[in-house]
């Protein structure tokens, strides 16, 4: 995976060296998701050097963990898609888009499904949508685990995710706002990877030995 990184990386800046100095954001989220997984599977490999006690489990936990990963790559997607079509620019306000909380730019294109993967308004809506859907969703994941007799590290990963989704949904709001200044833009992006490797871990604490 990590040799296929520089294949990928190559592959998604040739696709900016032919017409205009442009990448496609197709092969942005490939490069930027690869390389995240990557990361992420290194990470999960390293876990039980670092960790030697058997984990306890819980299945149900596991279960809506792996679904939050699965949410999360779909973001970190959209996340890319949003750079590469400069769909942070689109709409600067929050929680509405303009007057409206679906802008009638949104659906814009035609075919219509080219709207949410093509059109930088229809991407910025999905993006801040999932956002919110994201958080809803770990919150209910922790208060799930509320229901559960958990050990001291299994309570620590569930809430070391909450707290990064929190952060990681602050830092977007502002980042539109702001017009995406490159630093906030940047600090958005390095936390979607501890985000996603928070997930990691709370799938590892929560699987059986």
């Amino acid at each position: 995976m990590g040799g296929l990184q520089g294949a990928i990386g190559w592959w998604m800046v040739k696709s900016g060296l032919v017409n205009n100095p442009d990448v496609s954001h197709y092969r942005l989220a490939v490069h930027l998701i690869t390389a995240f997984l990557t990361c992420a599977f290194t990470f999960w490999v390293a876990l039980p050097l670092i960790f030697t006690n058997k984990n306890t489990g819980n299945l149900k936990l596991f279960r809506l963990n792996f679904a939050l990963l699965i949410l999360v790559i779909i973001q970190i997607v959209y996340g890319a898609f949003v750079a590469g079509l400069d769909a942070g620019k689109g709409f600067n306000t929050w929680p509405k888009m303009g007057e409206k909380w679906i802008a009638d730019a949104v659906f814009s294109l035609d075919p219509f499904w080219k709207n949410f993967t093509e059109g930088r308004f229809g991407v910025q809506f999905v993006h801040r949508t999932l956002a919110l859907i994201i958080v809803v969703y770990i919150l209910f994941v922790w208060i799930i685990g509320k229901n559960f007799i958990l050990t001291k590290t299994q309570k620590g990963a569930i809430t070391l995710s909450f707290l990064i989704v929190f952060l990681q949904t602050v830092l977007g709001i502002f980042t539109l706002i702001l017009e995406v200044p490159i630093s906030l833009a940047l600090i958005h992006q390095v936390v979607a990877f501890l985000l996603l490797l928070s997930v990691v871990y709370s799938l590892f604490v929560f699987k059986k030995s």
